[in-house]
């Protein structure tokens, strides 16, 4: 009895590792994200005060061969503060189009605003 419960533990173990390299196998490394943080929130400081804040809904973070890299896919906020940790500039990155059809080309090949 005994040993037929290790055989039936054995063999679904074999089974489920069979089906998951098969999936791991599958996987393009190059257009995978080696990390992915959600609702991102950093902050920078000197001396105690802010110096700037970042905000991001999905940060990807690819490794590559040649460089490593971070991609916002849905965009990223960024906020720089004075000495005196007063709010100085915002910049705002948004996705708001697919490229696709964003700027569909005319036949003369130069892009159209579709908004």
């Amino acid at each position: 009895m005994r040993i037929l419960a290790i055989t039936c533990v054995v063999a679904s173990i074999v089974v489920s590792c069979k089906s998951a390299l098969k999936e791991a196998e599958k996987l393009d490394l190059d257009q995978t994200p080696t990390q992915r943080v959600i609702d991102m929130f950093a902050v920078q400081t000197k001396n105690g005060k802010v110096e700037m804040r970042v905000e991001a809904d999905l940060m990807e973070h690819y490794e590559k061969d040649t460089a490593s890299f971070d991609v916002f896919p849905h965009g990223i906020r960024v906020f720089g503060y004075t000495p005196d940790g007063l709010l100085e500039s915002v910049i705002i990155s948004a996705i708001l189009f697919p490229t696709s059809t964003a700027f569909p080309a005319k036949k003369s090949g130069k892009p159209t605003e579709t908004l």
